[in-house]
């Protein structure tokens, strides 16, 4: 399926309705992750409708950018970091649901953000309060699925809701910091910025990695940067 540029939540939302149907016609492993961002997207779709922005239509422009590297990685050649996420194997729907979570998160969100967001909004304390505040409401959203989602997939023993929370908070807290590590790259030239993303995909790939072995551990939490790998010590 070709991908096409989105440029509303809601062709965002049809696209990915389209990829989901096409995945569990043909028991495509994919459809873990990508069901879990599908019914997450509509949650935040129903947000936007719902008034909870202070800027709803820089939250649409944001979300239709985030979505746009997670439907890129679907077309005929993705990037690097997602054919890891990806990869082939006898992975279980949790392993690939954490994968595509983690790989999203600490790879694509800080550069969707970026993406958004010009040099001048990024100094500008205003702006970034705005941002900010916009972007602790979609953790509100977000809190409320996970819970379903992780018993989808198998996951009954979840934390409780308000600690859940309180991780996924701090896992999306710390992209600000990838964030103004990748401007302050990007101000200084397209080498650095070019090395800073470098970086940014081998750390997300080497968490991924363990994600997937056979051995992978079950005591993580998503907490700063993405997935913590508690008995390894190693983070994304």
């Amino acid at each position: 399926m070709p991908v096409v540029t989105a440029t509303s939540i809601d062709e965002v939302v049809s696209r990915m309705q389209e990829h989901d149907a096409a995945m569990h016609r043909g028991g495509d492993p994919r459809r873990h992750f990508h069901g879990t961002y599908l019914r997450t997207t509509m949650a935040v779709r129903g947000a936007l409708s719902a008034g909870r922005f202070v800027d709803p239509h820089w939250v649409e422009r944001w979300a239709v950018e985030f979505a746009r590297y997670y439907l890129d990685a679907l077309g005929p050649v993705p990037a690097d970091v997602w054919r890891s996420a990806f990869r082939d194997g006898p992975l279980s729907a949790r392993q690939r649901v954490l994968l595509g979570m983690h790989t999203h998160i600490s790879h694509d969100l800080p550069l969707a953000l970026l993406d958004v967001m010009a040099d001048d909004e990024l100094e500008d304390p205003q702006v970034r309060t705005r941002r900010r505040r916009d972007h602790d409401a979609i953790d509100r959203v977000l809190a409320h699925r996970v819970a379903p989602e992780l018993r989808r997939v198998g996951i009954r023993a979840a934390p409780a809701t308000g600690v859940t929370a309180r991780r996924l908070r701090a896992a999306r807290a710390d992209v600000w910091s990838s964030v103004a590590a990748l401007a302050e790259a990007r101000r200084t030239s397209p080498a650095a910025f070019a090395a800073r993303r470098h970086d940014l995909a081998r750390i997300t790939l080497d968490v991924s990695d363990v994600i997937a072995s056979p051995t992978w551990p079950w005591t993580l939490t998503v907490t700063r940067v993405g997935v913590r790998l508690n008995t390894t010590g190693v983070r994304a």
